[in-house]
């Protein structure tokens, strides 16, 4: 089980996140890389925004009820 300090540090609304991803969408350039692995993506913080951007996502985690995330 992941404790709420996980959580926190981990949230979708993490301050990075939006860095994060926009890292992500500029070095993996689509179509040259529409295809993402999020492995332990929790809830989706980074896997969610990426395939709203239009990424073919696939997202896994351990943990089932943490892997609750939708684009």
């Amino acid at each position: 089980m992941y404790s709420p300090t996980w959580f926190d540090v981990f949230s979708e609304t993490r301050p990075s996140t939006d860095r994060e991803r926009n890292f992500l969408a500029r070095n993996l350039p689509k179509p040259w890389c529409g295809r993402v692995l999020d492995v332990c993506c929790g809830r989706g913080r980074l896997s969610a925004p990426l395939a709203r951007a239009g990424y073919e996502v696939v997202a896994v985690d351990r943990k089932h009820r943490s892997s609750r995330c939708r684009p």
